[in-house]
Order: C-alpha cells, then structure tokens, then sequence
C-alpha cells in the first residue's frame, strides 16, 4: 500500500535555528515566540482593541519594473479595524530577512512591525 504524503506529515522540517513547533489556539506555529505573540494578539481581539489576525499571509514581491521577484510570508497580518499591519516574528535575523522586511516596507507602504526575542 502506497502512503500519501498526509500521513507522512510530521510538522515543518528540521528548524533552522532551533526553533520548537508549538501547537496553540489548533494552530501549529514555527517557534515558541509566534505561539506567544498569537496568544498575545488573539487576547487583544477579544479585548476589541483589534478586529482580527491571520498567520502565514503570503506577500507577492515585485522589481521596479513591476516583474515579480518572489514571494515573502509575513508571520501575522493584523487587521487594526481602519487599516493592517504585519507583524515579523524574529529570534534570529539573517540579510535576507532584512531585505525582505525593508522590501514590504517601500513596495506595499504599510506598517511592518518586528517582534524580537
């Protein structure tokens, strides 16, 4: 019998930096740290001072001449009622997501927030 890649499925992959899944509000997040922050972001809807959250929204890069460069997943898309804003996860910075963060920041003009460890 052939196995289907769902059985297979044993979370992410081996982290990058150490990193440890964790399973909160039935959602399995990369790190401890975005585990907390969705704790965090899920009291605050509850409290009303915002209307909702998304984790893992894909971002679709462009070049100057409109050409698309790549895609970049920002950790939390956070719906503030008049406006959104995303919020970067981060315990460990590398060039690349630097690049990517400033990239979102001047193609799209929205706020980017860094949560840092």
């Amino acid at each position: 019998m052939r196995r289907t890649p769902l059985r297979r499925y044993k979370g992410f992959g081996r982290p990058k930096f150490g990193n440890v899944e964790t399973k909160v509000l039935g959602i399995l997040f990369r790190s401890k740290l975005e585990a907390n922050h969705a704790l965090y972001l899920e009291s605050e809807r509850q409290k009303g001072r915002i209307k909702g959250w998304r984790y893992e929204v894909p971002i679709a890069l462009h070049a100057k001449g409109g050409g698309k460069v790549g895609d970049y997943i920002v950790d939390f898309e956070v719906d503030m009622g008049d406006y959104k804003e995303w919020h970067e996860v981060k315990g460990m910075w590398t060039d690349l997501a630097r690049w990517k963060v400033k990239h979102c920041r001047l193609e799209y003009n929205r706020i980017v927030r860094i949560i840092k460890n």
